[in-house]
């Protein structure tokens, strides 16, 4: 079709030719960004959901170990009764020695390869859910980016201007970019939870483990 050209003192009005182009540019190239992060980020949503569901049945079972066991305590506490029914029994009974001073329970202190497990595992769930949040916070803010596309196009200009100018302000392209390699970095850290929990159990079955995750680690840096 011919080139339209704006009435002389117009070419910056409302409805002029250059808001009409710079629109029709600016959705094109929007639409095909958008669309972009969108597919991003449900990668990103997805692998989070499975990878946290996985990851929170072995914390479930890890932090136990940072915290004394209900049936030791409840064995201790039986054995504390004991000692005390047998004190009262033989109250009038000598003795030299202190009874029950060599069965004290004992202060219950986690070990280190429990502490490290539980801090790589808990440090890698929440980086999951991190990662979650952002990816649905940033889905909102494609949908409110793309809305409201209607009206004089010199409207539409300045209002498409003003979104971008925040999704620059708060540096969105970074943090998608960003948001991949948290998840790599969660997945790294409960890669060496495991290694760590699995020497802990059988050196046996962690050796492949710690392989593997070598390996890994080496192809992906």
């Amino acid at each position: 079709p011919p080139q339209e050209f704006d009435d002389e003192g117009k070419e910056l009005g409302p409805d002029a030719q250059v808001w009409k182009t710079y629109v029709k540019e600016a959705d094109r190239v929007d639409e095909e960004l958008v669309d972009g992060w969108n597919k991003s980020m449900d990668v990103n949503l997805i692998f989070a959901a499975l990878f946290s569901a996985i990851s929170t049945a072995f914390v479930i079972e890890s932090y136990k170990n940072l915290k004394p066991d209900p049936e030791d305590v409840s064995a201790q506490t039986l054995i504390a009764i004991s000692q005390t029914l047998s004190l009262l029994v033989n109250a009038s009974q000598p003795t030299t020695a202190t009874p029950g001073s060599d069965n004290e329970p004992a202060i219950f202190k986690a070990s280190p390869s429990a502490i490290c497990v539980n801090v790589l595992w808990f440090l890698s769930l929440s980086l999951s859910v991190a990662v979650s949040l952002v990816s649905m916070l940033a889905k909102e803010w494609c949908l409110e980016f793309m809305s409201g596309r209607t009206g004089p196009p010199g409207a539409q200009a300045r209002r498409r201007q003003r979104r971008w100018d925040g999704l620059e302000s708060w540096r969105m392209k970074e943090v998608l970019t960003v948001l991949p390699s948290l998840i790599h970095l969660s997945l790294l850290l409960f890669a060496i939870g495991l290694c760590v929990f699995l020497w802990d159990v059988h050196y046996g079955v962690a050796i492949p483990v710690v392989l593997v995750t070598t390996i890994a680690a080496g192809a992906y840096f």
